[in-house]
């Protein structure tokens, strides 16, 4: 399965290199292959599936109490989903002559959607648990900003649902065995 995802994004980086020539750099595939290394960092194959956990613990106290107190336990969040669509930007090796004085080499980066997606918050230390929600089509996984200066490739993944949690959620690749069915 991660040998399927990293050709899926693979052909994404010749696709958007194609437009350009005949064939892609090999800076264009080491590029995909750096997105692909810094998207599954906090993922899991499971099957057919690709898996993430979210922990979330809520404030306790503060200013105002949860608007919601069922909310306020700390809870992880399973995001389950299939089919992943690349979406490439950026200029890639395309590179000014400023840039290139900076020792930029590759600058891009990838949007990766879900074809479909679900999740499910399960509570932890007891409590009830949540079901899994309906499947979503085009569901946004993230975005990872990929470059290369002097030789070395350094990567940024961004979650919109992560930024929303702020220091409030903490991602990671959970084991298959503890998803729920």
């Amino acid at each position: 399965m991660r040998n399927t995802i990293a050709a899926a994004l693979s052909l994404a980086a010749v696709s958007v290199a194609a437009a350009a020539s005949a064939a892609p750099s090999p800076a264009d595939i080491a590029a995909s292959n750096e997105a692909m290394r810094a998207f599954m960092a906090h993922r899991q194959n499971c099957g057919d599936k690709i898996v993430t956990a979210i922990d979330v613990n809520p404030p306790q106290g503060g200013f105002a109490a949860p608007v919601d107190a069922s909310q306020a336990k700390p809870n992880t969040l399973y995001v389950e989903s299939s089919g992943l669509e690349p979406q490439w930007s950026g200029q890639g090796g395309k590179m000014t002559e400023a840039d290139r004085l900076n020792g930029l080499q590759w600058k891009g980066g990838v949007q990766i959607f879900a074809k479909a997606a679900r999740h499910i918050s399960v509570t932890r230390g007891g409590g009830p648990n949540g079901a899994w929600s309906q499947w979503q089509s085009s569901f946004p996984l993230g975005t990872v900003e990929i470059e290369q200066r002097h030789g070395v490739w350094s990567t940024k993944e961004y979650w919109q649902l992560l930024v929303g949690l702020g220091r409030f959620g903490k991602q990671r690749r959970p084991s298959c065995s503890e998803v729920p069915a």
